[in-house]
C-alpha cells in the first residue's frame, strides 16, 4: 500500500485507512501516476490558503490535488445520497480551497446538496456565491440559477422563481434544458399571474420543430392556460 499523507486544516489522513475508510480509493486511481506521486511527496507541504499572494505554484498544485480528493470523496457520498456527509466533507475545506479556481465545482455540490436536505439558507447562499466568483461553466450556471429557482418557489416567490428559470435557460449548454427551464419559467409566470410573460417564453418554444411530442404537448397546455388567463383579465 502507498503511504498517502494529504495535510489539510491541520489533520493528517493516512493509507490504508483513509482508502478503505473515506471510498477515496477509486479517485486515487483514476488520477495519473504523476498526480498520485505528487501527493505521496508533497504530503508534509504546509497549509496555506490558496487565496494567499505568496502561495508558489508547486503550493497551489499540491492544494489542487488535494480538492480533487475530497471532491472525489464528495461525489461519491453524493452519487450514495449521503448528502449530509458531503456538506460536511466541503464545509471543513471551503475555507482553505476557495481560492483556487476549481473550488467552484465543490461549491456547487454542496449548495446543491443543501438543497436536498432542505437547508434553503445555505443552499441560496452558496448557489449566489457560486454564480458571483466561479459562473463560468454553463451547465453550472444553468443549474446553479435553476436551484435558486427551486428555492424561490418553494417560497411561492413564483414571479422571483420564473425570472431565475428564464435566467436558467438562457445559461443553459443543451436544447433538452433550454425546454426544461423555459417550461419551468412560463409555469411560474401563470402562477405568478402574469400570462403575457408565460407567451413570450412558451411560444417562442413552440415555433421550435425539433419538440418531441410529450415537450410540446405540455408546451401547449400552458399556452392554452395562458391565453384562457388572459381573456379572463381582459374580461374583467
Amino acid at each position: 500500500h502507498v503511504d498517502v499523507e494529504v495535510v489539510s486544516l491541520g489533520t493528517v489522513f493516512r493509507s490504508p485507512h483513509l482508502l478503505q475508510q473515506h471510498a477515496v480509493g477509486e479517485h486515487l486511481v483514476r488520477m495519473s501516476d504523476e498526480r498520485l506521486e505528487q501527493v505521496v511527496l508533497c504530503g508534509r507541504e504546509p497549509d496555506f490558503n490558496a487565496r494567499d499572494a505568496h502561495a508558489s505554484p508547486f503550493q497551489v498544485d499540491f492544494q489542487v490535488t488535494c480538492l480533487e480528493i475530497f471532491c472525489g470523496i464528495a461525489h461519491v457520498e453524493f452519487s450514495n445520497g449521503n448528502y449530509n456527509t458531503v456538506i460536511a466533507t466541503l464545509s471543513d475545506v471551503a475555507e482553505e480551497y476557495s481560492g483556487l479556481k476549481s473550488f467552484g465545482n465543490a461549491l456547487f455540490l454542496l449548495a446543491r446538496s443543501e438543497l436536498y436536505v432542505q437547508d434553503t439558507l445555505n443552499a441560496e447562499m452558496h448557489y449566489r456565491l457560486y454564480l458571483d466568483e466561479y459562473g463560468k461553466d454553463p451547465l453550472l450556471k444553468s443549474g446553479a440559477f435553476a436551484g435558486l429557482a427551486l428555492i424561490a418557489e418553494g417560497r411561492r416567490n413564483y414571479a422571483e422563481s420564473a425570472d431565475l428559470f428564464r435566467k436558467a435557460s438562457q445559461s443553459a449548454p443543451t436544447n433538452k434544458l433550454i425546454y426544461q427551464y423555459s417550461i419551468y419559467a412560463g409555469r411560474n409566470y401563470l402562477l405568478a399571474s402574469e400570462p403575457d410573460m408565460a407567451l413570450t417564453i412558451l411560444q417562442g418554444l413552440s415555433a421550435d420543430n425539433d419538440l418531441d411530442y410529450q415537450v410540446n404537448s405540455e408546451i401547449q397546455e400552458l399556452i392554452a392556460t395562458a391565453r384562457y388567463m388572459k381573456r379572463e383579465d381582459e374580461g374583467a
